[in-house]
């Protein structure tokens, strides 16, 4: 098991906490736990992206939560959009449960509880993902060929996935590489009518085609719903 999914099985363990915690109308301990279940799966999504501290286990806070929404949602672009907005409400309503003079309401413990789970399932997703570099370092070794120039397509597919996500904020992705210059980006999406992203991404593929003379297929798949 790596150290990333060492994190991402502390970070479920303590959504079940807050869980339990919302049942039991335990509303801070609920704030608390459901941050923390973020903050964890935040560690593990840098993990998985090679980003560490200077001290490669003091994994402050306003290092993580600064990394995790300035450099890999915003950045580039490997988490939904929304999830920085969601990281800080769960702060602000930690530090109200842990410090502050009044009592976390029951709603706002529920509103914790869905922000983390968001969090914890954005961050799943990615760490099951591979990377651009990792799908081309796979087929090097399969078909050794001499290291290809990675940089225009990774930009190329970066593009791609920033149009996607324009319109579907949740999406996450996966890379294949099946040539020196043939790529498979697929994108994970929960809806069923993908039509509207095919034709928003035709044109955009046939230009990289002609411009850059790479081959790039993007192939929506609809997510599996998550067993309960």
């Amino acid at each position: 098991m790596t150290e990333a999914e060492r994190h991402i099985r502390k970070a479920r363990e303590s959504l079940a906490s807050a869980r339990a915690d919302v049942r039991a109308k335990r509303h801070n301990s609920a704030a608390n736990r459901a941050y923390y279940a973020a903050f964890q799966a935040a560690v593990a999504a840098l993990l998985r992206a090679d980003i560490r501290p200077a001290e490669r286990t003091l994994w402050q806070h306003r290092f993580v939560l600064s990394q995790f929404s300035g450099t890999l949602v915003r950045r580039r672009k490997r988490l939904p959009s929304d999830l920085p907005a969601r990281m800080a409400e769960l702060l602000r309503l930690r530090l109200a449960a842990d410090y502050g003079p009044d009592q976390v309401t029951a709603r706002d413990a529920a509103r914790s509880l869905r922000h983390s789970t968001r969090i914890v399932e954005g961050v799943e997703r990615m760490t099951q993902q591979r990377t651009l570099r990792e799908a081309s370092a796979e087929h090097e070794a399969k078909f050794p060929e001499g290291q290809a120039a990675l940089d225009l397509a990774e930009r190329r597919i970066e593009e791609l996935e920033a149009l996607i996500r324009g319109r579907f904020p949740e999406a996450a992705f996966d890379v294949w590489r099946t040539g020196p210059k043939d790529y498979r980006l697929t994108a994970y999406i929960p809806r069923s009518d993908f039509g509207r992203i095919t034709r928003a991404l035709s044109d955009r593929l046939v230009d990289i085609l002609v411009d850059d003379d790479i081959w790039i297929v993007a192939m929506p798949e609809k997510v599996k719903a998550r067993a309960r």
